[in-house]
């Protein structure tokens, strides 16, 4: 069975990170990767079993690209800490993982 990871890039995000999360959390892994928050992001999101990593910052597409890198899983779904995976959306991650057509999506 094909598994995926949803991974999040962060700093100073509580006010988002939870829902993101919970919309997420069909995923096989939810990993955070912190740049430094001084706020409860990383509490907040290892209370909900989020794997959370620590890089310090190196710019937006690089940041992502590690947290891409760290992922356990074949499938990646990366995910804003403000965007939420809608009811529709999971189902059409789903059913695509399962019976892939591509080796990639966008």
């Amino acid at each position: 069975m094909n598994k995926l990871s949803v991974v999040i890039i962060t700093k100073n995000e509580e006010k988002f990170i939870k829902d993101a999360i919970l919309s997420a959390s069909f995923a096989d892994e939810v990993l955070i990767l912190d740049s430094g928050s001084s706020d409860k992001t990383c509490e907040i999101a290892k209370s909900l079993g989020a794997r959370v990593e620590y890089q310090k910052w190196l710019g937006f597409g690089k940041q992502k690209q590690k947290a891409v890198n760290l992922a356990k899983n074949k499938w990646i779904f990366v995910l804003d800490s403000d965007e939420r995976i809608t009811n529709e959306l999971k189902e059409e991650i789903l059913k695509e993982i399962k019976n892939p057509k591509f080796d990639a999506y966008f």
